[in-house]
């Protein structure tokens, strides 16, 4: 009996502390709603700055824009770093192509996979939503 009362204390105990690590990364930074959080993990989130959100073309054939992402330590509120991510989907292909770029229009355009769930991709896939969003004032679909 004992046993199983300490095994369920550890459970809960450990149950509130995931639930508040997961409000731990505000959903907009400092509150303000221009910046929205594209993903937190260990102290760190990456903001999309939706005022920086320029569009560079809007076709038939393909969409382009940039957009600034903005990196931020939570444990003390200070910015790491800021980047512009360059964005550009072919929507003549099927399934779309989807392209990210840190250099610029002129730089090399890397294709990244929508599908991928990893840590590592969160914060391009989702800044790709956010940002399109804020960019052309619809849903990507």
């Amino acid at each position: 009996m004992i046993k199983t009362i300490k095994i369920l204390v550890v459970t809960v105990v450990m149950m509130l502390t995931m639930v508040g690590g997961a409000s731990a990364y505000e959903q907009h930074l400092n509150g303000d709603p221009n910046y929205d959080l594209l993903y937190g993990k260990q102290g760190v989130a990456t903001y999309l700055d939706r005022s920086s959100c320029v569009k560079r073309v809007d076709n038939s054939e393909v969409k382009v824009w940039a957009q600034n992402h903005v990196v931020v330590d939570t444990t003390n509120g200070n910015i790491i770093n800021t980047s512009t991510i360059h964005y550009a989907v072919d929507i003549t292909t099927s399934p779309y192509t989807y392209y990210t770029s840190k250099i610029g229009t002129s730089g090399t355009w890397n294709p990244f996979d929508m599908n991928d769930r990893s840590d590592a991709t969160a914060a391009i896939r989702n800044g790709f939503w956010k940002g399109f969003q804020a960019t052309f004032g619809y849903s990507f679909s």
